[in-house]
């Protein structure tokens, strides 16, 4: 089987959607993952074959001529991928979950394009084998990249949607709405799991988030420092473009900082974690710890709202650092409220990872 979009284990969250990816697989039938396309091969391992897309590698005007390349070949429909990957095989294709599809700004149009649609365009070329997209928040786009990408989109058997707008905006009789990845391992465990009610710990889990509003995003994040005076920083990610540790010192933070997994994995380390990155919220629940959301994207209003906690989702240019300050207080002192919501609901998750594994399994059986 082969797995499209990955990005790296530098960034735990990415690690964790692969790692569920392949859990997803095994449960509908497709089988081992033997091949994986990664945005970051070197950090991956386990697999018979990882191929790297060539622009990540390049320098500037590389990435400038591989562009050029690129235009012109979507233009005269040539595959980017074709050599790279085996065509007219019947080894099901797979899209890990996550939010790559998206292009809010020029910038970001240009890196998925680059990135991810060559691989978009490659999976629905592909006639022989079961094409799935799990759960995804695609989109915003603005201009032709809305038009390419939702014509490619219509190619594939099935894109499983992780919120309302994304069903919203694509319209596409492909698309079946069902919570990320992530929320039904969280549901899955639940049970299983011991639930704290009280802490002294508070931890942050933060990232740079490069848009418009973004100074009101980080001057917000030094007032919630001042009014939470033991608040620490947790490192998610360290990936090319996308370290942690150069954003926290923006904010004032020096010295050795720890990492996500290292803490959330010891009990003795549990606290009330805010975070601005969705899986970092969603690896805190699922390791005993309640986690307040300041999104910066549709997903995580998806997230909490299938998890039934939606008050504790903010947007993060617009939360205010005072309520989340008495959220915070709140919580410590007795979190019974906020698992028992999410208990409430971790009923119809499960019911919806019953259907994703079906369609997965009803679409795979076309191809046999």
């Amino acid at each position: 089987m082969i797995v499209l979009h990955s990005y790296s284990t530098k960034n735990s969250g990415d690690g964790l959607l692969v790692d569920l990816t392949k859990e997803v697989a095994l449960e509908a039938n497709l089988g081992p993952v033997s091949k994986l396309v990664s945005l970051d091969k070197s950090s991956f391992n386990g697999f018979d074959s990882i191929y790297e897309p060539e622009i990540i590698n390049k320098g500037f005007f590389g990435k400038l001529k591989y562009g050029i390349k690129s235009l012109i070949n979507v233009y005269l429909k040539i595959d980017l991928f074709r050599g790279y990957l085996p065509d007219d095989s019947n080894e099901p294709i797979i899209a890990v979950g996550g939010g790559y599809m998206r292009g809010r700004t020029k910038l970001e149009s240009l890196k998925t394009f680059l990135a991810h649609v060559p691989q978009l365009i490659w999976a629905s070329r592909q006639n022989k084998a079961v094409t799935i997209y799990l759960p995804q928040s695609i989109g915003p786009f603005n201009g032709p990249l809305r038009k390419l990408i939702k014509n490619r989109m219509k190619q594939l058997d099935v894109i499983f949607a992780r919120d309302d707008l994304t069903v919203k905006e694509l319209q596409l009789d492909n698309v079946v709405r069902v919570p990320d990845l992530a929320v039904q391992e969280l549901a899955m465990q639940y049970s299983k799991s011991k639930h704290q009610i009280n802490f002294d710990k508070v931890y942050l889990i933060a990232r740079a988030v490069k848009v418009p509003g973004e100074e009101n995003y980080i001057s917000k994040l030094i007032e919630l420092k001042k009014l939470i005076p033991n608040l620490e920083p947790l490192i998610q990610s360290e990936g090319r473009g996308n370290n942690d540790i150069s954003f926290y010192q923006k904010l004032g933070w020096s010295g050795p900082l720890r990492k996500v997994k290292d803490v959330l994995n010891d009990p003795q380390n549990r606290g009330v974690v805010i975070s601005v990155r969705l899986h970092g919220s969603l690896q805190s629940m699922i390791s005993g710890c309640p986690s307040i959301h300041l999104s910066y994207e549709r997903k995580g209003f998806g997230a909490f709202s299938d998890l039934g906690v939606s008050e504790y989702c903010h947007g993060f240019k617009s939360f205010n650092p005072k309520l989340i300050e008495k959220q915070v207080n709140a919580l410590k002192s007795d979190a019974t409220d906020y698992w028992n919501s999410i208990n409430m609901n971790v009923g119809s998750v499960l019911e919806k990872r019953k259907l994703m594994i079906n369609t997965i399994k009803t679409a795979r059986n076309r191809y046999q």
